[in-house]
């Protein structure tokens, strides 16, 4: 923390007035470019897959989509015409496997050569160490991603015929042979680059600050209503804009929901839906490459894990800070955070940030403690409600008809201790949001900056049986607080029409002078007396971690219209049903007469259900007949952080 801000100042302090616009045009082998086997193993062949060097988040060495080439292998890719210059990016590794059997002896003293050849000629070349490259002081690490390329990449022209190659040498720098070797080239990408000038912020033309709260129910906030004041802050910022008291999130957890917020699409549309699919598109157009492109500065704040560079989310961002591994607390961010905004203050900006105060482990200030949750004891555990989901999810605490009983496992008190903390954090979270406002507002920033508050998800507090989230689609999970304020936003306006937050980056796009394409259909939230018919249209969420009768990993979908929710498992089943009824199984709520979802109305009103549940089969077939392309799964390091932090079992 000491450090940290005059590092800042030195690398933001000095920004050229121009810069970078990189915009991928091709992913490879994954786009529609042939690749031709020149030479390959005859037990394995050169593949497209998920290669991992490292599960420690520590080193560079997470998940990545790539060429995998078991040495000795050649390949080669002959480009297609196209004007100018593009730029070949690439990087080199091997899956961590491969150290354990190095451990073992089985490739003592050999090392993997990687060769890059453009029209004959060598390109790029690195030697990566298979014994001994993943191993520290004795400790099985793996080993990071390696640049193969260079910062800036190889330039490449239309026609230009790409040969890549992997082969096994001994200590002597002889051709040896082994068994299949898991290596090969991540991240190929072919990318077009220009220069664009950065601007100067207006109010026509605002800087724009989005904050993503992570996991913040909005009917925990005294902004929505709530008895306790746990959002002042927000309060004040609502007063000046605009606040939507029926926001649906995309999903009930972070990876699909983030994806919709920083690209106006649906899940089935942006393909990030579970650890099956995880990685954002390269070919998918951002809110801050829009942005980008009309001369804002962008940068992004991660506190969360999941969103990270290794899956792609720093598509289009200048500078991207992010944990590895773990939930940050907001104090570890907040100085480089307030460093930057003064340090690109002549600029016009955009900054992400997503903060985690009310996600596990509940850590609230202790102001906020002492506000909310002053009889919670300093050793009460903050991953209580953690540990009672998974338990929950693991099919303890029942009643005999198989509904959950969440007091055989937390009772009462343990209960309400949770609550308090998670009242504790939503105001921490509050008032990191309102220091933020405060800088903005000491440089002088105020009227020329639209601030977006909103979050990618709740938690369940078991309102409904379970705790934590992506597991269900109530509206403890998938309703979320979203505020708009700053020059050119009507103020003081309440908005009680139900809207996604997928709306928030074409909103955005708008405000900046930007386009982001596709989005057509997209509401323009600073102007909702134009929503018209739009606003009854419903709105769609879902989650690919759904949990129903007992059944995990499983595809829910949610529509609201009207006062009327459908929640929908197309593979769900009874309690205690083994086989998955032909139709699904599904639940009806009436929010007019029961805002809490407690009693399923399906059985009473089987036609209007029905016909719910085709229009929402109908919309979700039509939105994943648009997915960009296939999804690509998580690799070990991914799968092993889904673990530690609760959305996988074991």
């Amino acid at each position: 923390l000491l450090i940290a801000p005059p590092v800042a100042r030195h690398l933001w302090g000095s920004l050229a007035d121009e810069m970078n616009l990189r915009e991928v045009v091709r992913e490879l082998p994954f786009g529609d470019i042939d690749l031709e086997v020149l030479s390959a193993r005859d037990d394995l062949a050169p593949h497209s897959a998920v290669i991992t060097p490292s599960l420690d988040y520590e080193v560079d060495g997470a998940d990545m989509p790539a060429l995998v080439l078991p040495p000795p292998a050649t390949v080669r890719i002959a480009l297609p015409d196209f004007e100018g210059t593009l730029w070949l990016t690439a990087r080199t590794g091997i899956d961590h496997s491969v150290f354990r059997e190095a451990s073992a002896g089985e490739f003592e003293g050999t090392r993997v050569r990687f060769r890059l050849a453009v029209n004959g000629d060598a390109a790029a070349e690195e030697e990566l160490d298979v014994a001994s490259l993943g191993v520290d002081q004795g400790v099985q690490q793996g080993s990071p991603w390696v640049d193969a390329t260079g910062e800036d990449g190889i330039p490449l022209r239309g026609g230009d015929v790409l040969e890549l190659s992997t082969v096994l040498l001994d200590a002597q720098g002889e051709r040896v042979s082994a068994e299949p070797l898991a290596c090969g080239f991540g991240g190929l990408t072919l990318e077009r680059r220009t220069r664009v000038r950065r601007t100067r912020p207006s109010p026509e033309r605002p800087n724009i600050v989005l904050v993503v709260m992570d996991t913040q129910r909005a009917d925990r906030l005294s902004t929505y209503g709530y008895d306790r004041e746990t959002s002042p802050r927000l309060t004040e910022l609502a007063a000046r804009g605009i606040l939507y008291e029926e926001t649906y999130s995309t999903a009930s957890w972070t990876w699909p929901s983030t994806a919709s917020i920083l690209t106006g699409l649906h899940p089935q549309v942006h393909g990030v839906g579970s650890e099956r699919s995880c990685y954002l598109a390269p070919s998918l157009v951002t809110l801050p490459e829009a942005l980008q492109r009309v001369g804002y500065t962008t940068a992004a704040f991660s506190a969360n894990p999941l969103i990270v560079p290794t899956k792609n989310f720093d598509q289009g961002f200048e500078s991207f800070e992010h944990g590895r591994g773990a939930f940050r607390q907001t104090d570890l961010l907040l100085p480089a955070i307030l460093e930057w905004i003064e340090a690109v203050r002549e600029t016009r900006f955009f900054l992400y940030v997503q903060l985690t105060d009310p996600h596990v482990p509940l850590v609230p200030l202790p102001e906020g403690r002492e506000r909310f949750a002053a009889d919670v004891e300093d050793e009460f555990s903050p991953y209580m409600i953690a540990r009672a989901g998974r338990a929950l999810r693991a099919t303890h605490g029942r009643n005999e008809d198989g509904t959950l009983n969440p007091d055989a496992i937390v009772g009462p008190d343990v209960q309400r201790k949770i609550h308090q903390q998670y009242d504790a954090c939503t105001w921490t979270g509050d008032h990191y949001v309102g220091r933020i406002i405060d800088q903005l507002a000491a440089l002088g920033l105020a009227e020329e900056t639209v601030v977006a508050y909103t979050s990618d998800h709740g938690e369940e507090i078991f309102e409904h049986g379970l705790a934590e989230h992506g597991k269900q689609l109530y509206s403890e999970l998938v309703r979320v607080p979203l505020v708009l304020a700053g020059p050119g936003v009507p103020r003081g306006v309440r908005v009680p029409h139900p809207v996604s937050n997928r709306h928030i980056a074409p909103t955005l796009a708008r405000i900046a002078g930007a386009d982001l394409p596709g989005l057509e259909d997209a509401l323009d939230l600073v102007r909702p007396e134009a929503h018209g018919d739009a606003a009854d249209d419903g709105v769609l969420f879902s989650t690919e971690q759904g949990w129903w009768n007992g059944r995990t990993s499983q595809t829910i979908l949610g529509l609201r219209r009207g006062d009327w929710v459908l929640h929908f498992a197309p593979s769900g089943a009874g309690w205690g049903e083994e086989v998955a009824r032909p139709d699904g199984d599904w639940r009806l709520f009436d929010l007019a007469g029961d805002p809490g979802e407690r009693i399923d109305r399906a059985a009473e009103n089987p036609d209007l259900a029905r016909e719910l549940r085709e229009e929402l089969v109908r919309r979700v077939g039509e939105l994943a007949a648009q997915r960009v392309r296939p999804g690509v799964a998580a690799g070990e390091a991914t799968l092993e952080l889904l673990h530690d932090i609760g959305y996988l079992g074991d």
